[in-house]
């Protein structure tokens, strides 16, 4: 069980978990040091911070929302929210992702095999985006505008309006492009 807090005040800490059942409000620092887990579920909102150190998820079932923030980080597995997804880090994926709010990565993403990202409700947003697998972006009720652009292009075409066209497909070849998906 994580409840609470775990905020290591001194010194890089390494923090695993086999199966984390996080049933309220969890936030882990590890000043720097690997935060992995197993598995984390349960109802509460949990938070991760390991600054400059990585953190691993193998999968995420049914928390409230998810907020991790390392150097790297690696989702091995499929993660399933109530709520938003955020990660602060370059970010590897390779599974199923479904939110009842955003799915947000800042930082450079990089799919490892066939990855689908489904909110709810909420807008996808990705950094530059690269790797082997292919990506498929389900908005639900967001608007599901997709800018694409390839690396050192110049910005992406513009509605007179101002606001970029919707996107046509809903898959995009990862390795080539360089993706933004915002309101």
């Amino acid at each position: 069980s994580t409840p609470g807090n775990l905020d290591f005040v001194s010194g890089t800490v390494s923090f695993t978990a086999g199966s984390a059942q996080v049933t309220a409000d969890s936030t882990v620092n590890t000043n720097g040091g690997l935060a992995s887990f197993e598995s984390a579920s349960g109802a509460g909102n949990l938070t991760v911070n390991a600054g400059a150190g990585e953190v691993r998820f193998r999968t995420i079932s049914g928390l409230a929302s998810v907020f991790a923030t390392g150097n790297t980080i690696t989702l091995l597995g499929n993660a399933t929210t109530t709520g938003a997804q955020t990660y602060n880090g370059a970010t590897t994926l390779g599974g199923q992702y479904q939110t009842g709010g955003a799915f947000t990565i800042n930082g450079a993403a990089t799919t490892t095999n066939s990855t689908t990202v489904t909110t709810d409700g909420g807008n996808a947003r990705f950094g530059a985006i690269a790797g082997a697998g292919t990506l498929t972006i389900n908005a639900g009720a967001a608007d599901g505008r997709l800018p694409l652009r390839r690396a050192n292009a110049p910005p992406p075409l513009t509605h007179p309006a101002g606001t970029p066209p919707a996107a046509t497909a809903s898959t995009a070849a990862a390795g080539a492009s360089n993706a933004a998906a915002a309101a």
